[in-house]
């Protein structure tokens, strides 16, 4: 997980992710040890702080690079700081890249929040983003995914030339299936649907409208 803020909900994300069922190691990336977010991290023995010292454009691609290079295994799955998962989640993401000819699995997500405003950008993701998201696999449209769940294998990370080779994108989700799409492989959509818990304010809102607005027009 790239992690910036104590704020919204990693707290409960990262209760979510300590429950897991399977082996799995839990890598938290920080720009630095006086981030917030750090306290919160090492309330959960799992989880393991990373300092991500990359310099890029886009900073969370930096510290992605630097996440990945920690990393032991051979299959990663990133996800956003905010997003909780249910506690089979990894067997159900990584399941469909037992397939060679499958490169990257993502999911959708329910929004959740506590405020009108918040409720408000929960029903459009449901009422809205999630079926527009459906209906681009249904014609056809197959290479983006979403900062939600990326699951891929290290070796086909590596074969588009990591997370550098588009350090300098915004979209990085976007970048990540259209490049291993590009090798010939699938993206496909898990049956997993997690959840992400929205700010109780009108800016939190704008801000996913923007990260929505993203997924949308690159794909």
């Amino acid at each position: 997980k790239p992690v910036r803020g104590a704020d919204g909900n990693l707290e409960a994300a990262l209760a979510s992710h300590s429950k897991l069922e399977g082996d799995y190691e839990l890598l938290c990336g920080v720009a630095s040890l006086d981030d917030p977010a750090v306290a919160v991290i090492r309330k959960f023995p799992k989880a393991r702080v990373v300092v991500c010292s990359t310099v890029s454009p886009n900073a969370k691609v930096g510290v992605l690079i630097d996440l990945v290079k920690a990393a032991r295994r051979d299959i990663i799955i990133v996800n956003d700081s905010d997003i909780c998962v249910p506690p089979d989640y990894l067997a159900r993401v990584t399941t469909p890249l037992a397939d060679p000819k499958v490169g990257l699995v993502t999911c959708l997500y329910r929004a959740v929040g506590d405020t009108f405003a918040a409720r408000f950008e929960a029903l459009g993701v449901a009422t809205d983003f999630a079926p527009s998201a459906r209906v681009a696999r249904f014609v056809g449209v197959d290479e983006f995914a979403m900062g939600s769940t990326l699951a891929f294998r290290r070796a086909d990370l590596e074969k588009i030339g990591g997370f550098e080779s588009f350090s300098d994108y915004l979209a990085d989700d976007y970048q990540l299936g259209h490049r291993l799409h590009a090798l010939g492989l699938k993206c496909v959509l898990s049956d997993v649907i997690v959840e992400t818990h929205l700010g109780g304010n009108w800016h939190d809102v704008w801000q996913h409208q923007v990260r929505w607005a993203r997924t949308i027009r690159v794909s």
